[in-house]
C-alpha cells in the first residue's frame, strides 16, 4: 500500500504546477499523510520525533499598501519580493534605489502577513501581486530576486517584452543543491520566462553558475543581506529583558534551517533529532545558555502544514524555554542581537547561515542528521566548520567552546574572506549604481 501511495505522490508531484494543482493537492496531502502516519522510514520518524511530547518532559508542560501605482516619469524600479524569509536580502537594495530621485521604486510582493508586515515596519511601498498588472505598468526595470520559484503573477510566458531590463539578484549566497548541474536546473526553470540582461550574485554561487550563464552577463556583487548585518552587529542595542538569565553565561546561538516540506522534511533538516536532549542539556548546564532562534519559514511551515506543532504548542514550547534558567526564544526581528549576544553558533548544515555568520569570527558547529547521510553545501568552506553527528559530539563542540578552545579559528577567517566579497554597508548602493549604470543612456 504504501510504495502504491509512494508512486501515486511521485505522479501527482508533476502536477503540481500546473492547471490541475488545486484539484490535485488535496489528493496529495492525503497521500503524504498516510505514508507518513504509517511509515517507519525517515519522514515517518522525523514525524515521531517532533511530537512535543517527545521533547518536553512530562513534568515541565504546564506604510501605506499602493494599490495603484501612481504615474510617472521617472525610471520605473520594481523589485520581486518572493520569500517571506529574504526581505534582509532586498532592504538595503530597496532603500538605495527609494532614495534615489532618478527612480520610482516598488516592491512587488504576494498578499501575506509574513511578506507585508516588514514593508509596513520599514514604511516601504509595495504593491501585491493581485493589484499589479505588468502589461499597464511596463517597468523599465525588474530585480527579480527569486531562485527556484516564480511568481505566476508576474512571470508567464511572453512577459519579457513588457520589461525594459532584468537584473537576477539571487538572495541565496550559497549553492543549496548537491552540484552546479542540480542547482542550474533550479535556477533555469525560475528564470525561464525572465531571462536576465545580468546576473548579480555572490562569490560562492557565482562558482556555481560560472559554467552556465554567458560570462559578459555573470557579475559577482556583494549581498545586501551583510549590510543589515554591518549596521546592525555590535551597535549597543538593548536586550530584551527576558535575555538578562544569559549574562555572564557562554552563550550557544542554536539557528534551526526550515525544510518541513508539503511531503516530506529535507535531508538536512535535524531539529528532531536534537531539540530533546538540547534542552535537557541547557537545563542542567547553568554556566552556559542557549538562545534558540528557528528560522522564520519554519514556524510558518508548522503552522502552514499543521503536520508537526501547531500554535497552542509552539506557546507551550515558548512558555517551557521560558520557565528555564539560561533558555530563551529568540522572536527579535532579526538575527543581530543574537549573532552579538552569543559566543558560538550550532546550526543546521546546510542552512545558509553558515556562510552569513563567518563575519563575526565565531565558531561554527553543522548539526548532521545520524539516520541518513546527508551531502553538505560549501565544499569551498568545508574545513572552516566543527561538525556534529549525534548529541554527543555536540556536546563535545560545547565543551570545547567553554574552554576558550578553536583551532579552526584560522580557516573560518580565510573562508569568510573568500566567501563574503564586500563587508562595509554599501552593497545595496553598489547594484543601484550597477543597474543605472546599465539602465540609463
Amino acid at each position: 500500500m504504501k510504495n502504491l501511495l509512494r508512486k501515486l505522490i511521485k505522479a501527482l508531484s508533476s502536477f503540481r504546477d500546473g492547471k490541475y494543482a488545486g484539484k490535485m493537492i488535496g489528493l496529495f496531502d492525503f497521500c503524504r499523510q498516510v505514508i507518513c502516519d504509517n511509515d517507519n522510514t525517515y519522514a515517518g520518524q522525523v514525524h515521531e520525533r517532533m511530537k512535543l511530547k517527545n521533547i518536553i518532559p512530562a513534568e515541565d508542560k504546564g506604510v501605506c499598501h499602493a494599490t495603484l501605482i501612481e504615474p510617472t516619469v521617472k525610471i520605473k524600479v520594481r523589485i520581486v519580493y518572493p520569500t517571506g524569509c529574504a526581505w534582509n536580502h532586498i532592504h538595503s537594495m530597496y532603500e538605495a534605489f527609494f532614495k534615489d530621485d532618478r527612480f520610482q521604486t516598488y516592491v512587488l510582493v504576494r498578499d501575506a502577513i509574513e511578506f507585508t508586515s516588514v514593508l509596513n515596519r520599514y514604511g516601504c511601498k509595495y504593491v501585491t501581486y493581485n493589484n499589479y498588472n505588468l502589461k499597464d505598468d511596463c517597468p523599465d526595470i525588474v530585480v527579480a530576486t527569486f531562485y527556484s520559484a516564480y511568481e505566476k503573477e508576474l512571470v508567464f510566458e511572453g512577459c519579457r517584452k513588457y520589461i525594459g531590463k532584468v537584473f537576477a539578484e539571487i538572495p541565496n549566497v550559497v549553492m543549496n543543491e548537491k552540484n552546479d548541474d542540480i542547482h542550474w536546473q533550479f535556477v533555469s526553470r525560475a528564470y525561464q520566462y525572465l531571462p536576465p540582461d545580468y546576473w548579480l550574485v555572490d562569490p560562492l554561487v557565482y562558482n556555481s553558475l560560472v559554467k552556465y550563464v554567458e560570462p559578459s552577463k555573470l557579475v559577482k556583487m556583494g549581498s545586501p543581506q551583510f549590510d543589515e548585518i554591518f549596521e546592525e552587529v555590535g551597535k549597543d542595542h538593548p536586550w530584551p529583558v527576558s535575555w538578562n538569565k544569559l549574562k555572564g553565561k557562554k552563550v550557544f546561538l542554536w539557528a534551526t534551517d526550515h525544510g518541513l516540506n508539503e511531503s516530506y522534511p529535507t535531508n538536512g533538516f535535524t531539529i528532531d533529532l536534537y531539540l530533546g536532549e538540547m534542552l535537557r542539556y541547557f537545563r542542567e548546564k547553568p554556566d552556559c545558555a542557549l538562545i534558540f532562534r528557528p528560522h522564520p519559514e519554519f514556524v510558518r511551515e508548522l503552522n502552514r502544514h499543521g503536520n508537526f506543532w501547531n500554535m497552542d504548542e509552539i506557546m507551550k514550547l515558548k512558555a517551557y524555554m521560558a520557565s528555564t534558567p539560561n533558555v530563551v526564544w529568540d522572536e527579535t526581528h532579526d538575527y543581530c542581537r543574537a549573532y552579538d549576544a552569543c559566543d558560538a553558533l550550532i546550526v543546521d548544515a546546510n542552512c545558509s547561515i553558515t556562510c552569513s555568520f563567518l563575519i563575526t569570527g565565531k565558531p561554527i558547529c553543522r548539526l548532521l542528521r545520524t539516520d541518513i547521510n546527508e551531502w553538505l553545501i560549501s565544499s569551498e568552506l568545508y574545513e572552516c566548520y566543527y561538525y556534529a553527528k549525534g548529541f554527543e559530539e555536540c556536546i563535545s563542540y560545547i565543551n570545547m567552546i567553554c574552554e576558550g578552545k578553536d583551532p579552526k579559528s584560522a580557516v573560518r577567517l580565510e573562508g569568510g574572506k573568500q566567501a563574503i566579497l564586500h563587508f562595509d554597508g554599501k552593497n545595496g548602493e553598489r547594484i543601484k549604481e550597477f543597474v543605472a549604470s546599465k539602465a540609463i543612456v
